[in-house]
């Protein structure tokens, strides 16, 4: 029988090898971001904490894994992917489809952390940094499906600029600013199949800066 820790070790070899922290395998497989989370393999009475079947299935459906080499990753001694990450900086992660949900922003636009997953980066070092992945086409050609889009909500978007929107029915956009004034923004969509819009500076709840993508 395997073990609780050779369990979560596999989980995190696979995310490892497969180019993710444990919490992006996490939304890349359609699960909580932090499903994953080493604070949540611990319930709060100390007992162990194990992985379903199911999300261990929907992992290796997406990295196209057969459970004989998930078995074999479970029999691995290597070290696992979130001490090899250690010298970067872990930054909130979240898919773009969750993001227009309630609760996962505070009304400054700051990430509610307990609900986001991580992913590590190298050469950042604003702590109020944080991550959309891309869901689905809508952004192309410039994101593509799995894009991690790094948003800084500091600084006060101008032309030119690509930024992030929260409206106040909830909705969350990704767009380049063509046109800002003190009362709107007219906004350029990336995609030539939707059209380009103006924004009511009434209707927006908060804004970020597009600081990079990982791609």
């Amino acid at each position: 029988m395997y073990t609780h820790e050779e369990i979560w070790g596999a989980i995190d070899r696979l995310a490892k090898i497969s180019g993710y922290s444990a919490s992006g395998l996490a939304i890349k497989a359609g699960l909580d971001p932090t499903s994953f989370n080493k604070s949540k393999r611990i319930q709060p009475n100390g007992k162990a904490r194990w992985p379903s079947m199911e999300s261990i299935s929907k992992i290796l459906s997406v990295t196209n894994t057969a459970m004989f080499d998930f078995v074999r990753l479970m029999e691995d001694a290597a070290p696992c992917s979130v001490d090899s990450q250690a010298t970067k900086q872990a930054i909130p992660v979240l898919g773009f489809a969750q993001a227009g949900r309630d609760g996962y922003f505070d009304t400054d636009g700051a990430p509610i952390i307990d609900k986001w997953g991580e992913v590590p980066l190298d050469n950042f070092t604003d702590a109020d940094l944080f991550a959309l992945e891309v869901n689905g086409d809508s952004m192309l050609p410039l994101y593509r499906d799995g894009d991690l889009i790094i948003i800084s909500p500091d600084g006060a978007l101008k032309h030119g600029d690509r930024g992030v929107f929260k409206l106040a029915n909830g909705e969350i956009m990704v767009k380049e600013v063509a046109q800002v004034n003190k009362s709107e923004f007219t906004l350029k969509s990336f995609n030539p199949a939707f059209d380009d819009i103006k924004l009511a500076r009434t209707d927006v709840l908060w804004q970020g800066r597009v600081a990079w993508v990982s791609q």
